[in-house]
C-alpha cells in the first residue's frame, strides 16, 4: 500500500456552456480532473450521448473558497449540539475523513473518508470531531488567558 498523502477533497463550481444555454453544478472531488468527470456523469442522466471530452472542452471549474458564508451545520449545531464546519476532519462509525458541504440532508453530516472520493452522510451522534479547519477560530475560548490550576 502506497503511504503517499492524498490531496484534500475540495468544492468546484463546474460551469458548462452549450448553444442553448448554461448547466452549473457544484462538485466535489480532489482535483480539478475529478470534479469535471463527476459533473460530467450527472449531466449524462439529461444527454446520454455527450462524451466526456465534449463535455470537457465545453466547460470550466472553478475552486471555490474553504469556507461559504452559510456552510449548512446550523441545524446540526442547535440539535444536536455538534459543533462541525465543512474542512474538519471527523471521525464516525469507524471512519476517518473530511467534513463538507451538503447538497442535500442538513441534518447529516456529509464527509468523505481518507482514501475516498465520494462523500457519505452520517448521523450527528455518530460523529467525533478529531481536528477543526485550519483557520476555524469561532469556537476559541481564549484558554491562553485562563490560568492553570494544579490539583
Amino acid at each position: 500500500m502506497c503511504n503517499a498523502p492524498t490531496a484534500p477533497a475540495r468544492e468546484y463550481q463546474v460551469l458548462v456552456r452549450f448553444k442553448n444555454g448554461e448547466h452549473t453544478t457544484t462538485q466535489v472531488g480532489r482535483s480539478r480532473e475529478m470534479a469535471i468527470c463527476r459533473a460530467w456523469r450527472d449531466y449524462r442522466e439529461v444527454d446520454e450521448d455527450i462524451t466526456y471530452l465534449d463535455f470537457k472542452r465545453r466547460c470550466r471549474a472553478f475552486l471555490l473558497p474553504a469556507r461559504r458564508p452559510d456552510d449548512a451545520y446550523d441545524y446540526v449545531r442547535g440539535y444536536y449540539g455538534l459543533e462541525v464546519s465543512p474542512g474538519d476532519r471527523i471521525r464516525a462509525c469507524g471512519m476517518t475523513g473530511t467534513v463538507v458541504h451538503p447538497k442535500s440532508h442538513r441534518h447529516y453530516v456529509h464527509f468523505i473518508e481518507d482514501g475516498k472520493d465520494f462523500s457519505v452522510p452520517v448521523h450527528p451522534d455518530d460523529v467525533i470531531v478529531i481536528g477543526k479547519a485550519a483557520g476555524d477560530h469561532r469556537h476559541d475560548d481564549h484558554q491562553d488567558d485562563v490560568e492553570a490550576i494544579p490539583f
